[in-house]
């Protein structure tokens, strides 16, 4: 079975929809291999949901009526993500949780986005759209979010938006006044059957060690570095019948003055900073805990573009290894993130021969015949460690008294929250889609298959129908 392949899209019984049913819920259902409907824990507050592709409700095809494969709109699959993450909270494909830590994140999960912010004004819940290029959002404000950017895929895309605002405005104010920026990638060597707070734990420990170093601090001083900034990233893979989990760190060096360099000078120094700072890296990770980091090289990377003449292809060298390294990128980063993506968005990026771990739960979804229950099982495990693991762990930090540097030097217009408080300050801009009044949101009190259709509606008054179905349907219950 190959686990690499990025699975975005959901699928259609053909024999049952050829269109959006909206009366999907109030239908009979194919009941799934790892729950039925007795699986439910503590007073109702959390249920081992059905994993059935025709609860998602994709889109119509327009331009192919006859496919049964249609890719869900993120602001809506987000929503469908964070459905199964309840179930995988709730079991673990064989047994009810007993875990009274999953059992809490089950809670936060299931209360993320139906209950309301009592203090917003006016008093509704707007559903609000935007319009881009590339398609459209939607969001929905005067809810309260649960605030656990590791596990909900709604809060995290949210604080994945506000980090990254905040992080471009910083580096572009700082480019103004000269300032430069790099990015080191710290990783540790990692065998399938490692469990990833041991990775986790090992990976954080060389970084706050090295920090206190004094060959570190030197470094630092000399190459006028006056912030680091931290993102934390987890990639993970199936080898062997075993999780494969790759954590590591993208940490922005922030210089106050950097030196221009020619294209072949910008690599030396890559180089010559990647391995100086290796240097440090693996004597901690060897001594401590045997681990040898992969010393850095360089390896020429072709990338293809698409030009007004067509396609072309451009060939740069770049560096790569246990700890890489690379300078201020706008155009021509190694990957299709750039800085401030990498630094801040880790949570959607496709890997080569990975997936991050909310891909897991669009595996757990996905109903064919080349996943076995056992299989599934192991995907279900899996996201249960990762929840468990970053329990308290940073989405990303900004440097040590950064901000108030900026602020005080270059006027810069910033108010950084811990992660949680942010998500809850979030409200989406756009213009009003639909409004429903407070009375009527209590009744409908959407789970998160709810809301992934509530979004799915064409008009607002498919909207509000929709709604006023779910409310009669649980009144006739």
């Amino acid at each position: 079975m190959n686990y690499t392949k990025n699975l975005t899209s959901c699928k259609h019984n053909p024999q049952t929809f050829n269109t959006i049913d909206k009366n999907a819920f109030d239908s009979s259902r194919s009941i799934s291999l790892l729950a039925t409907k007795e699986n439910r824990v503590g007073n109702g507050e959390s249920e081992a949901s059905l994993l059935v592709n025709t609860e998602v409700c994709c889109r119509k095809v327009e331009k192919s009526p006859k496919s049964w494969e249609s890719e869900l709109p993120n602001y809506v699959k987000k929503f469908v993500r964070k459905h199964t993450a309840v179930y995988c909270m709730t079991t673990d494909g064989t047994k009810l949780n007993e875990d009274k830590t999953l059992r809490k994140f089950s809670t936060r999960l299931v209360s993320c986005n139906s209950k309301i912010n009592d203090f917003i004004e006016p008093k509704s819940i707007d559903i609000k759209e935007q319009t881009f290029e590339n398609g459209k959002s939607r969001h929905i404000n005067g809810t309260i979010k649960c605030g656990s950017p590791w596990i909900c895929p709604s809060c995290s895309a949210t604080l994945s938006m506000t980090r990254g605002e905040q992080l471009k405005h910083m580096v572009e104010c700082g480019r103004e006044y000269g300032r430069g920026y790099g990015m080191a990638v710290l990783t540790v060597k990692h065998k399938p059957g490692d469990t990833l707070k041991h990775l986790q734990d090992v990976l954080t420990d060389i970084w706050r060690t090295a920090r206190t170093r004094t060959a570190f601090r030197n470094f630092l001083k000399r190459e006028n570095i006056r912030f680091s900034h931290r993102g934390y990233e987890i990639m993970a893979s199936i080898k062997n019948n075993k999780p494969d989990w790759h954590p590591h760190y993208n940490i922005i060096f922030d210089y106050d003055k950097i030196a221009d360099m020619t294209a072949e000078e910008k690599i030396r120094y890559e180089l010559k900073t990647a391995t100086f700072l290796w240097s440090i890296f693996n004597d901690i990770s060897t001594k401590k805990y045997g681990i040898e980091l992969k010393k850095p090289f360089l390896e020429e990377v072709t990338k293809q573009y698409q030009g007004k003449e067509g396609i072309f292809y451009k060939s740069h060298l770049q560096v790569k290894g246990g700890v890489s390294f690379n300078l201020d990128f706008v155009e021509e980063y190694t990957t299709k993130f750039g800085l401030i993506e990498e630094a801040t968005a880790g949570m959607y990026k496709s890997g080569n021969g990975s997936f991050h771990p909310f891909q897991i739960l669009d595996m757990i979804r996905k109903e064919d015949e080349t996943m076995t229950k056992k299989e599934k099982i192991l995907l279900i495990q899996m996201f249960r460690e990762y929840a468990l693991a970053t329990k308290g762990k940073s989405f990303f930090t900004f440097g040590r008294g950064s901000v108030k540097y900026y602020q005080d030097n270059y006027d810069l217009d910033l108010q950084v929250l811990d992660d949680e408080t942010e998500i809850q300050n979030r409200e989406a801009q756009g213009e009003i889609f639909y409004s429903v009044e407070l009375k009527l949101w209590k009744l409908f009190k959407p789970n998160s298959l709810e809301v992934a259709t509530l979004l799915l509606q064409d008009t607002s008054q498919d909207m509000e129908n929709y709604i006023l179905q779910i409310i009669n349907k649980r009144l006739k219950e």
